[in-house]
């Protein structure tokens, strides 16, 4: 599979593609404040302009969270569709993870928690943005954008 999810479902995961961006931005944020201290002005505008990351994943999460119930309820087909997507992105993930156990166990319990939403046991994933990168042309079949943020 790796075909378009449709319009409903892509617009879901541009939530997680923000919620990824602001965990990776996170992480920067603390190793910045803990060894960085200060030395880089254009770095802590960057921050500055975040806002409050934790917060802005909490309503990201909400909105996800509202967004999947709404979709099973209009298109269950299309909610399958966005959880099979994830699991083939993390079949490759573990498939070309070569030695990096750590990335493959990463990857093995978010394909986990996938198979839940698409079972309609979970309505959303912890998802790992420092060990997991999608193949992004593959990412681009099923979703219509690159795993980056801002999608442009």
């Amino acid at each position: 599979m790796s075909q378009y999810v449709g319009d409903a479902a892509a617009a879901l995961q541009r939530l997680l593609t923000e919620r990824r961006f602001l965990s990776e931005r996170s992480t920067d944020m603390d190793a910045y404040q803990r060894w960085g201290q200060g030395s880089d002005p254009g770095f802590e505008a960057d921050f500055a302009r975040l806002g409050n990351p934790a917060e802005r994943k909490r309503r990201l999460n909400q909105a996800f969270r509202q967004g999947i119930a709404d979709l099973r309820e209009r298109d269950s087909n299309a909610a399958v569709a966005l959880a099979q997507a994830h699991q083939a992105l993390l079949t490759q993930c573990i498939e070309s993870g070569g030695e990096d156990t750590t990335a493959i166990f990463v990857a093995q319990q978010e394909l986990a928690g996938w198979r839940a939403v698409e079972a309609g046991e979970a309505d959303i994933v912890a998802q790992n943005s420092h060990f997991i990168d999608y193949d992004p042309a593959l990412f681009e079949a099923f979703f219509g954008f690159r795993p980056v943020w801002p999608i442009a």
